[in-house]
């Protein structure tokens, strides 16, 4: 396995905003070919009084989650600031996170690579656990989960959204332009990583076409984790 591959820097941008503007969101993706995401529902508190006066007690929201490679992800972000006016007060937030690395059909890896990519990830001292979070259609979650437990794992967390393609991006993965998706997230021990990880994908098949995303964070530190 090459260093490039193994060192590939990826970068998860967060961007949260009112549910009025998805399809502002969704043309720049559709714009600036950005890859899968999710979109999970929220809502938002609202402070005016005048506002509470007449019964908004809350805005609806809509939280995005972009997977990018480091070079897009610095872009996305002044794009997203210019074109949703984040630099406006109350227009909406987006941060960037570092990611160790994905599986995608666009970042496919041997098992013998996987191996190699989990063994340099869990090196650093003082970082015990991972984030798994891995992105799939509606219905998939729990074998997911099955897998995840095979591997290793105790369990894991479900959350409900929305996934959006580009159109060009739709054509290639497989993807419906506004499926519904679920995203799953793991905390895995380190001496886990890998074979929770080989178990989704074996399952799952996410380096196919059309069949889900995963990446993988680092957890500094945690509590209510339990390991019998």
């Amino acid at each position: 396995m090459t260093e490039k591959k193994l060192l590939r820097a990826y970068k998860l941008l967060h961007l949260i905003v009112n549910d009025t503007k998805r399809k502002q969101v969704e043309d720049v993706m559709e714009e600036y070919s950005v890859p899968i995401s999710m979109a999970l529902r929220a809502k938002g508190t609202v402070k005016r009084s005048w506002l509470k006066h007449l019964g908004v007690r809350n805005q609806g929201k809509l939280q995005y989650y972009f997977a990018l490679p480091e070079e897009k992800a610095d872009a996305m972000l002044d794009v997203l600031k210019e074109r949703l006016h984040l630099g406006n007060p109350g227009q909406g937030i987006a941060y960037l996170k570092p990611l160790l690395f994905g599986i995608t059909p666009l970042e496919a890896f041997d098992d013998q690579e996987l191996q190699d990519i989990c063994k340099e990830l869990c090196r650093e001292e003082g970082i015990m656990y991972k984030k798994i979070s891995v992105i799939v259609d509606l219905g998939l979650a729990d074998e997911v989960i099955e897998a995840a437990r095979q591997g290793g794992a105790r369990g894991g967390t479900i959350l409900h959204g929305h996934g959006s393609a580009t159109e060009e991006h739709a054509k290639l993965f497989g993807f419906e332009i506004v499926p519904e998706k679920e995203l799953v997230i793991i905390l895995t021990p380190n001496q886990y990583l890998e074979p929770v990880i080989k178990s989704i994908n074996d399952k799952i098949k996410l380096d196919q076409s059309g069949n889900g995303i995963l990446y993988v964070e680092d957890v500094e530190s945690t509590v209510g984790l339990y390991e019998g």
